[in-house]
C-alpha cells in the first residue's frame, strides 16, 4: 500500500505539474510577445531618434552656412559704409576747397580785369615809350626794371589765373566723381 501512494502521489504530482504547464506556457509566449512589441518600440523610437538627430545637424549646418553668410554680408555693409563716409568726407573737403579756390579765381580775375581796364583807360603806352622816355640811364635802368616787374607780376597774374581755372575744373571733376561713387556706395548699402 505503501507503493501505491507513492505511485498515486506521483502520479497527482506529475497531473498537478502537468497541468499547470499550459499555463506557464501560454504566460511565456504572452510574455515573449509583449518583449518583442517592447523591442519593437524601442528600435521604432531610436529610428525616429537618429532621424531626429539627422535633421538637427542638417539644421544646424544650414544655420552655420547663414550665420556666416550673415557675418559675410555686414562686413560687406561694414566696408562699403566706410567706403561712403570716406568719400562724403572727401565730397565735403573737394567741395570746400572748390569754393576756396573759385574765391581765389575772383579776386585775380577782378586784378586782371582791373589792369586790363587801366590799359585800356589809359591807352596802351608802349614799352618801347617808357624806355625812350627816360631822362638818363639812370633812369632808364629803372624804367627798365619797373617794366620787367609789371610784366612778370602780368604774366604772373595771367598764368595764375589759368591755374586757378584748371584747379577748378579739376575739383569739380573730382567732385562730380565723388558723387558718383557715393551714390554707388549708397544703392550697394542698399540692396545688402
Amino acid at each position: 500500500m505503501r507503493k501505491f501512494m507513492r505511485h498515486t502521489a506521483v502520479v497527482l504530482a506529475s497531473a498537478v505539474a502537468l497541468g499547470n504547464f499550459p499555463v506557464f506556457a501560454d504566460e511565456l509566449a504572452e510574455q515573449q510577445r509583449e518583449w518583442e512589441t517592447v523591442q519593437q518600440q524601442m528600435q521604432e523610437q531610436a529610428s525616429r531618434s537618429q532621424q531626429a538627430q539627422q535633421q538637427a545637424d542638417s539644421i544646424s549646418a544650414q544655420l552655420q552656412v547663414i550665420q556666416y553668410e550673415l557675418d559675410k554680408a555686414e562686413e560687406d555693409l561694414k566696408g562699403t559704409q566706410q567706403k561712403l563716409d570716406f568719400t562724403e568726407q572727401q565730397v565735403k573737403t573737394n567741395g570746400e576747397l572748390l569754393g576756396k579756390a573759385e574765391k581765389a579765381l575772383a579776386t585775380r580775375n577782378q586784378v586782371f580785369q582791373k589792369r586790363v581796364r587801366d590799359i585800356y583807360e589809359n591807352g596802351h603806352v608802349s614799352y618801347v615809350e617808357v624806355l625812350f622816355g627816360a631822362k638818363d640811364f639812370r633812369d632808364f635802368i629803372g624804367r627798365f626794371e619797373l617794366l620787367k616787374r609789371i610784366m612778370a607780376q602780368d604774366m604772373a597774374l595771367v598764368n595764375q589765373v589759368k591755374a586757378q581755372k584748371l584747379l577748378i575744373a579739376e575739383k569739380q571733376a573730382q567732385l562730380e566723381q565723388d558723387k558718383a561713387a557715393a551714390l554707388m556706395y549708397k544703392e550697394q548699402a542698399a540692396t545688402k
